[in-house]
């Protein structure tokens, strides 16, 4: 009876052994810790070297929890910094476009307000010039007018000196007997003098004083046949009054020329007066517009520019966070299994110290 009795208390004993571990079996790292810890008992190791030996490889397992979390928070530390570098990159180049835009928000307006003003320069400037043009035509119509005037005054005394001559060779002699003796012959010649003047212009003052000539002309030729002294007197004062009358038409043409070239002169200093503003505003303008102009290309590039490189930058972020997301993954994965074998192993210290008696009874 006694020996039935010890027999059932080793099955016992030997069941409860096994059963021991079971909560600790549920993982891989569980079920080698079982196996190793059941051998070394099979092996007749005491229970305080085998919770020994567990107890080391705990350590083993805190030491490398302890090395894996500080390499990971070196990894961590890196990540921080890169994220907080792009960040700050990320800032500083939105800075940069707002910036950029609202300068460009500034000089936009301004380049469009004197590029308008450059064009009504330019249109002003092309009136400006072709009324110095058509000035300048004009003037030289009126020069050459005046010109012919005086061409004509010319014309006209020209002949008619050359008509006094003939008189004047003619009838002017010293005794009253040879003057009564001259034929018409000397009148004839004054009339075909006469008539021979051509007017330099239709409607100018030669063709006026030509009618004056006919009309002579037409005197000398009804002339009685022996000329008398009040015939020739009367044609001598006709042309002392022509000449008198050409004296004075000429002194008014000149007159009037130099009038109208001093308000020539006048209008034209004005309009190029005018022209020369003009001409230095749209200089300035011109200087202003490609100033403006590259400042307000310089801003759109420095948009594009900033924008491309806050593309770039969030790229990597992404990459970056992707990458330590991976890192961090692993750390949690790796820690959460060391975790877990330094509880496993915690547990096993603790049912083999509770059962110190039980397992000490299954190794004997």
């Amino acid at each position: 009876m006694k020996t039935l009795t010890v027999f059932v208390l080793c099955i016992v004993a030997a069941y409860s052994a096994t059963d021991l571990f079971a909560e600790i079996k549920t993982t891989d790292f569980g079920k080698t810790l079982t196996n190793t810890i059941e051998l070394q008992l099979k092996s007749k190791d005491n229970i305080a070297h085998v919770i020994s030996m567990v107890k080391e490889v705990r350590k083993g397992l805190r030491n490398e929890a302890e090395a894996a979390a500080a390499d990971y928070e070196v990894v961590a530390d890196a990540c921080r910094a890169e994220m907080d570098s792009m960040d700050r990159k990320t800032d500083a180049l939105e800075a940069t476009v707002v910036k950029n835009q609202r300068l460009e928000m500034i000089d936009a307006p301004v380049l469009a307000d004197r590029q308008a003003e450059q064009g009504n320069r330019q249109t002003e400037l092309g009136q400006r010039t072709a009324m110095l043009e058509a000035l300048g035509e004009e003037n030289d119509r009126l020069v050459a007018a005046f010109q012919a005037a005086v061409a004509e005054h010319a014309a006209v005394r020209t002949m008619m000196h050359q008509a006094r001559s003939i008189i004047e060779e003619a009838f002017h002699t010293e005794s009253e007997a040879a003057f009564l003796q001259v034929k018409t012959s000397a009148l004839s010649k004054l009339s075909t003098h006469i008539r021979a003047f051509k007017p330099l212009a239709e409607q100018g003052l030669s063709h006026g004083y030509a009618q004056i000539f006919n009309v002579i002309a037409m005197i000398a030729e009804r002339a009685p046949t022996v000329a008398n002294q009040g015939m020739v007197d009367t044609l001598l004062r006709i042309f002392d009054d022509i000449e008198e009358n050409l004296e004075t038409s000429l002194a008014i043409e000149r007159e009037a020329e130099r009038q109208r070239l001093e308000a020539f002169a006048t209008l034209r200093g004005r309009l190029n007066g005018e022209i020369a503003k003009l001409n230095a505003r749209i200089a300035d303008l011109g200087r202003e517009c490609l100033n403006l102009s590259l400042a307000v290309s310089n801003y759109q590039e420095n948009v594009a520019g900033a924008q491309a490189q806050l593309e770039d930058v969030a790229t990597l972020r992404a990459d970056k966070t992707a990458q330590c997301g991976a890192e961090d993954a692993a750390y949690q994965f790796k820690n959460a299994e060391l975790q877990g074998q330094i509880t496993t192993c915690g547990n096993a210290i603790y049912l083999m110290e509770d059962k110190r008696e039980l397992l000490e009874r299954y190794n004997n």
